[in-house]
């Protein structure tokens, strides 16, 4: 008996009793069963018609009182300040965002005074708070 054809001496009945668990149940839509139910095949999407991934968005408004925030704020001024040879002083947090990846990403609106002007800038600092890591991503004014 060639192989395709025991493959066929499976009934239906058996065959669908093997994925009558909730798990199977809940995903069998996407196999294609042929007309017998037996020849159960992984249904794909064609190459190279993938839908994109999903888009990462911030999810969370912060507390911009929290002394916290205030600190990752600190912290995104004097990064800028040792890596473009700027003099900023920070004044406040005036709003936030996080976004949850392997750490947290926090994207705020600082007030900072560039000597006698206050300006905002939109800062992106990522903490790994387990590891004692912060890195400044971005900053720029806005």
């Amino acid at each position: 008996m060639a192989g395709s054809e025991r493959f066929k001496t499976i009934n239906a009945a058996h065959h669908f009793s093997l994925f009558s668990s909730p798990l199977f149940q809940k995903n069998l839509s996407e196999w294609n069963i042929d007309d017998d139910g037996v020849g159960a095949i992984p249904s794909f999407p064609p190459l190279g018609r993938r839908s994109p991934p999903p888009q990462r968005s911030l999810c969370r408004s912060e507390n911009v009182s929290d002394p916290h925030v205030q600190e990752i704020g600190k912290f995104a001024v004097t990064e800028h300040n040792k890596n473009a040879t700027a003099s900023l002083k920070f004044q406040s947090v005036v709003s936030g965002e996080t976004q949850v990846v392997a750490g947290t990403n926090y994207r705020l609106v600082i007030a900072a005074a560039d000597g006698s002007a206050s300006n905002k800038y939109e800062a992106v600092v990522w903490e790994k708070s387990w590891m004692d890591f912060k890195s400044l991503t971005s900053f720029k004014r806005v």
